[in-house]
């Protein structure tokens, strides 16, 4: 679970029509980051995934410091971003404002990132 500033991220379960258990919460997550942190950006279903099973931290200042970040490659004409903090790699589309995925530190040793056009420390 991520270390996201509210409780409203845990996961409730629903069985659809074929009795497959469906995550209510997927079709509302972004709504529901929004909300809490103040921002636009949106997170894949992959991005949230990794931030979860990798226990990224996305609190207000994190989100702020991307959209911050998003909004000047958009300027620049970034399209497949890489942005480096002290402590995650985010790749992300900054055209939609949008975290594709994550990765930790830990888990930054030997990984290749492709379909970058640009990069930015954040």
């Amino acid at each position: 679970m991520p270390k996201i500033v509210n409780p409203v991220f845990t996961h409730s379960h629903k069985e659809n029509k074929s009795g497959q258990k469906i995550n209510q919460n997927n079709k509302n997550f972004n709504e529901i980051l929004r909300q809490q942190l103040k921002s636009d950006l949106n997170i894949t279903r992959h991005a949230q995934n990794r931030i979860e099973n990798r226990g990224i931290n996305i609190d207000t200042a994190t989100a702020h410091r991307l959209d911050k970040a998003m909004d000047a490659l958009k300027q620049k004409g970034g399209k497949g971003s890489l942005l480096l903090s002290d402590d995650v790699a985010y790749v992300v589309n900054p055209q939609t404002k949008t975290v594709i995925t994550a990765v930790d530190k830990s888990s930054l040793k030997e990984k290749v990132f492709t379909n970058i056009d640009s990069a930015m420390l954040i």
